[in-house]
């Protein structure tokens, strides 16, 4: 266990045998018998270590479970017969997911359905604002709460500035629609969506081309980096 692999170690410097090296790809340390004082900071710099390796670990979001760890030790004249302390550390943090993720994954199945109810009855061809505004009534004609104009918070280099922003169709505060009428959906087309996507903390995007015959054919889905974790 790791507290009594840590324990070995402190008994190993209190009795001023340790000179070797600890943790596999972590950190070492170097010396002869130590003193009181010298003691003294290596536990203080082995304590901050510990705690900057446990934070990195909580801000990276991991999940390190059950890897074995393995502290070599042994006293100086000795060398080439290493007394080996093998332990188990366990660490479970989670990952950390999007809070509206999980409802912008559900309602991006319902609208592309009314999307494709509105292809159907309308077909191909026409303009994008059509589109868009029977988008919204179907969205409407189901309940599901939708607006196509947005007031949003940016900031860049210590300037804060409220901005309207114009976005086809923003469904419950989680799910971003592109409504295209083209004949092929540019790279531009997905950059513009995930930078509205950003500003919006909105999880899910979704690019809906009414120019396919087929409407599915016509569909892209975006998710911000990290959001599905």
């Amino acid at each position: 266990m790791l507290a009594q692999g840590l324990d070995s170690v402190v008994k190993a410097l209190e009795a001023g045998e340790l000179v070797g090296n600890a943790f596999d790809g972590g950190f070492e340390f170097r010396g002869g018998v130590a003193s009181d004082g010298v003691f003294d900071r290596l536990c203080g710099v082995v304590h901050v270590l510990c705690v900057l390796c446990v934070l990195c670990v909580l801000l990276c979001g991991c999940a390190v479970v059950g890897q074995r760890r393995e502290i070599i030790f042994f006293t100086e004249g000795n060398e080439g017969n290493e007394e080996k302390l093998q332990f188990q550390g366990l660490f479970i943090v989670k990952d950390f997911m999007h809070s509206l993720f999980k409802k912008a994954d559900d309602l991006s199945r319902l609208v592309i359905g009314a999307a494709i109810e509105v292809h159907r009855l309308k077909g191909p061809g026409l303009i994008e604002s059509i589109y868009e505004r029977c988008v919204m009534r179907e969205l409407e004609l189901r309940k599901i709460k939708s607006v196509n104009q947005r007031l949003v918070r940016v900031e860049y280099k210590g300037l804060v500035f409220e901005e309207p922003l114009r976005c086809d169709v923003l469904v419950e505060d989680c799910l971003l629609l592109e409504l295209k009428c083209v004949k092929t959906i540019l790279e531009i087309h997905k950059a513009q969506l995930l930078s509205y996507m950003k500003l919006l903390d909105v999880p899910v995007g979704l690019i809906i081309n009414f120019h396919e015959l087929k409407l599915r054919d016509g569909i892209v889905r975006m998710i911000i980096p990290g959001a599905n974790r």
